[in-house]
């Protein structure tokens, strides 16, 4: 059937196999791999990047104009596209040996060395870009030159297993149902005995391995918010303890370098994540894949940040009044948004609900004040929906109408998940402190997206069962989330809904 089904189909849409002789011929023509070009240039790179002329701002620009010409340069030649010959200016820290084709900067130390590449040789362009710079090209000149060295991959007969998997599909397509059932049985769920049996123990050795990052991380913490007087510092970034602690020494040498430009952090909250901006809270984020420029940037502009910040309060205020003072309010684990565009989605929503109500008025069913609910207003992509902790979560650019109707239909159930919410809150963080003593944790976090009620059921059992965990979890870090695993740092990540 599928033989079939292929040759009749129309030729635009049959599959072109080409032999593997086809492919080495095409690898071969290329001299250096993608990897092989970044290893040979790596050291080119570092000698010229742009974080490493701070001090010079001229120099820095050219190193950075020069490098993405470079690279569209050496991508245009890998590709074997026309290029035309170019030169390219970078200035380098001066060595001990002048080099011919450089101009020495008097007493800055720095020189600028230009270099021409003429050829379309990738391997020619890379020895000439070391050698103007007088890096080593050992391991470029390691590399095979000849493009007969390719080893040649082995033929495949693609007519044969096109064959074999249209037969195997047969063949699976004439099972029962049970045949199948038993190709994919369900591996037993495992118990939460015998994860900690395979795991804790190594838990334990990542632990004690990485006590000395963790320690440096907490003297670094501690020493940036007593010198630039940082409120606090968070981690709210998915890498590992090793990533927080040269985020953390990248923050340190700003502060040695840019002292008063460090001062517009003092009484804030810095936040390494995973975007780089201020949220609405005033916290300043730092993204931890951002170079050091690029915090430094942002740290300057934080008061012009501030101003539209300040504005806010109103925009909320005027949202609050025309839905009867409902409380307008910031999910706590929000995704960052800057706040000219979350001003400018209060705008929009406060037009468009001001114009519903002068023309219909509120409902008859509402109550005369709605001060003790919450409303969050959210991005145009956002569900209108009421959260598990019973706030109305509202997209800017939904129509007045559906919003009101929404309101009307889910205030019993916000009441009773808002009451629900707080009483859970109160029992989670009494269990918390519980579970930290009574089973000797060193610490005991949760993911964002356990709910209070889940995390309570989740330690109500570890408590009952406190006299076998007691002494496996002794000195342990614990994260409950909806997984087992062990990371880096030793830290134990255990599922809420943990199994005997």
């Amino acid at each position: 059937m599928l033989k079939r089904c292929y040759q009749s189909a129309p030729r635009c849409f049959q599959l072109k196999f080409v032999s593997a002789a086809s492919v080495c011929n095409l690898m071969a023509r290329c001299y250096l791999s993608s990897n092989q070009l970044a290893t040979a240039l790596r050291p080119f790179y570092f000698a010229v990047h742009p974080d490493l002329f701070g001090k010079h701002p001229k120099e820095r620009a050219v190193n950075e104009n020069s490098l993405k010409q470079l690279t569209a340069y050496l991508e245009s030649v890998q590709q074997q596209k026309s290029v035309r010959p170019s030169k390219f200016t970078f200035y380098l820290r001066k060595p001990s040996a002048p080099v011919k084709t450089t101009r020495q900067l008097g007493d800055d130390a720095l020189k600028a060395v230009d270099i021409a590449l003429p050829s379309h040789d990738i391997r020619k362009a890379v020895h000439h870009i070391l050698k103007s710079c007088d890096i080593s090209t050992s391991y470029l000149d390691s590399l095979p030159v000849s493009p007969s060295k390719v080893e040649r991959l082995p033929e495949v007969n693609w007519n044969s297993r096109f064959h074999f998997y249209a037969k195997e599909s047969a063949n699976f397509r004439d099972l029962g149902v049970k045949d199948v059932e038993q190709r994919f049985v369900r591996r037993p769920l495992e118990t939460l005995g015998s994860w900690l049996t395979k795991n804790c123990e190594i838990a334990r050795r990542k632990s004690e391995a990485t006590k000395p990052i963790r320690e440096e991380t907490n003297r670094l913490q501690y020493e940036l918010c007593h010198n630039v007087r940082i409120k606090e510092i968070l981690w709210s970034c998915g890498w590992g303890i090793a990533h927080f602690k040269g985020c953390l020494q990248s923050l340190e040498s700003l502060r040695q370098n840019h002292p008063e430009v460090l001062k517009n952090l003092e009484g804030r909250t810095v936040v390494f994540g995973n975007m780089t901006g201020v949220n609405l809270d005033g916290h300043i984020i730092l993204s931890s894949s951002d170079v050091r420029n690029a915090w430094l940037e942002l740290i300057k502009s934080v008061k012009e940040e501030d101003i539209t910040r300040q504005r806010i309060p109103a925009v909320e205020l005027a949202v609050s009044r025309v839905l009867r003072d409902i409380k307008v309010v910031h999910r706590k684990f929000q995704p960052a948004v800057a706040p000219h565009l979350y001003e400018s989605r209060l705008r929009m929503l406060s037009a468009s609900l001001t114009d519903f109500w002068v023309k219909n008025g509120y409902p008859s069913s509402w109550p005369q004040s709605l001060e003790f609910f919450q409303l969050v207003v959210e991005c145009d992509a956002s569900p209108l929906m009421l959260t598990p902790t019973g706030q109305f979560l509202v997209p800017a650019s939904c129509p007045a109408s559906l919003i009101t109707n929404f309101i009307t239909e889910n205030l019993v159930e916000a009441n009773r998940r808002l009451l629900s919410y707080k009483q859970n809150k109160r029992q989670e963080i009494i269990l918390h402190n519980l579970c930290m003593k009574e089973l000797g944790l060193e610490a005991l976090h949760k993911d964002d997206n356990v709910t209070p009620d889940r995390m309570i059921h989740c330690l109500q059992r570890l408590l009952t069962r406190k006299d076998q965990l007691g002494d496996v979890f002794r000195g342990t870090r614990i994260n409950i989330t909806h997984f087992y695993s062990v990371l880096e740092d030793g830290e134990m990540c255990l599922p809420w809904n943990w199994i005997d």
